[in-house]
This record gives C-alpha cells, sequence and structure tokens, in this order.
C-alpha cells in the first residue's frame, strides 16, 4: 500500500467532525508524540537504550498513531501525503544546499 492509498483508507475511522478536522487531529497528535516519548523514555530508563521486541513494537505502533494524525491532518487542509512528502525533499535539498555554501 502506498502512502496516499492509506490515507484514504483511514477516512473510514475518522470519528471527529469535519469541520474542526484540524484543530482535533493537532491535538490528536499532541498527544500521541507525549506517548512516543514516554516509551523512548522507558526504554532508555529501564532498557538502558537497548529495544527488545516488545519496546520496538510499541514505539512503532506509536508512531502508527503520529502518522495516522499526520495524515488526517494534512488531508483536511487539502494536501496527500505524496506532497508532503515531496515538499519535504524539496525542503531538505535546500536547506543542504544553503550548508554547503556556508
Amino acid at each position: 500500500m502506498d502512502i496516499n492509498e492509506y490515507q484514504e483508507k483511514i477516512k473510514e475511522y475518522i470519528n471527529y467532525p469535519q469541520e474542526i478536522g484540524p484543530y482535533s487531529t493537532i491535538l490528536s497528535l499532541m498527544e500521541n508524540v507525549g506517548k512516543l516519548s514516554e516509551k523512548l523514555n522507558t526504554v532508555l530508563i529501564n532498557d538502558k537504550g537497548s529495544f527488545d521486541k516488545k519496546s520496538s513494537l510499541n514505539v512503532i505502533i506509536s508512531i502508527g498513531d503520529i502518522l495516522f494524525d499526520i495524515s488526517n491532518i494534512t488531508r483536511d487542509i487539502g494536501y496527500t501525503m505524496n506532497d508532503v512528502i515531496s515538499i519535504n525533499l524539496m525542503k531538505q535539498s535546500k536547506k543542504q544546499e544553503e550548508k554547503q555554501t556556508l
């Protein structure tokens, strides 16, 4: 499945009113980033930074929740995830060029 297919598929799991879309999803994104941070902190403190199968899966699940939120925000403001990827690659390329000219 490509990223835009994913973005379309997850529409059926949206549980917020479309008119408040990006605002509700931004709050969810913040919550999910916090959960990811907690999971990473747990690995750092309890497991001395070493990931086992369970901790890796927990982190991947959290990243999936973040991807879900980002995909919804992106769609709510009229873009696709491919648009995000393309725009970000252009930005990163420009940043790299600027670094090399310093």
